[in-house]
């Protein structure tokens, strides 16, 4: 058995389980939309005048997996839908904000739990940089989590989370986010928001089996 908070928190702590059950209702949560938002470089001359602006491709992909940690199914930029069409990305943003923080999401997964297939054991959160930008070059990434998907998400948050400006993401341009995993009939989510060496996809997937399922 796991050790979780009930409610999942406003303000995360790294490594802590939460069960997705609504604070208000004392429901079970069925849906999350997860939100990446997230700008571009700026670099600097002196007096420190804008000289360019260049663009941020951040990747955000799941990594689905069964009770034996196989990877069964994976959500991404070229793969959008899983298999039992509970899990959907929203779609590939290129760039990030041009134009400073418009407050919107640059790319979203949603996640419905009831659709989920029953060999779905453990369902992972990560983020690429395509470019190869390491994370604490990039202005505001955020993370956001709200209940709900589709034309039914709750727009008050769960729960969100800054990788911006990280000392610790230096170098890095592959984050392990967070996990959803099943304990029993519910639902626990688990932040974890840690750095891993892969440069692409199929590294960082490595990387989770070895180190987070």
């Amino acid at each position: 058995m796991s050790i979780y908070h009930k409610h999942i928190a406003d303000k995360l702590e790294k490594g802590a389980a939460y069960k997705l059950i609504d604070k208000d209702t004392e429901d079970a949560i069925t849906s999350v939309t997860i939100g990446l938002n997230w700008g571009i470089i700026k670099k600097t001359a002196f007096f420190g005048l804008i000289r360019n602006k260049e663009a941020v491709d951040l990747d955000g992909s799941v990594a689905v997996f069964d009770k034996n940690r196989n990877l069964i199914d994976q959500v991404y930029y070229k793969k959008l839908e899983s298999y039992d069409g509970a899990i959907k990305h929203g779609g590939d943003d290129l760039s990030g904000d041009l134009n400073g923080n418009d407050g919107t999401d640059n790319e979203t997964v949603a996640l419905d739990f009831v659709k989920i297939s029953p060999n779905v054991h453990q369902v992972v959160f990560f983020l690429n940089s395509f470019k190869g930008q390491d994370f604490s070059q990039i202005p505001y990434a955020t993370i956001s989590i709200y209940k709900g998907t589709g034309d039914k998400v709750d727009k008050q948050l769960l729960t969100s989370f800054s990788i911006s400006a990280d000392d610790a993401f230096e170098g890095k341009v592959s984050v392990v986010m967070a996990k959803f995993y099943r304990e029993g009939r519910d639902w626990i989510f688990q932040s974890i928001g840690e750095a891993v060496d892969s440069k692409r996809i199929p590294g960082t997937i490595e990387a989770i089996q070895q180190r987070y399922l």
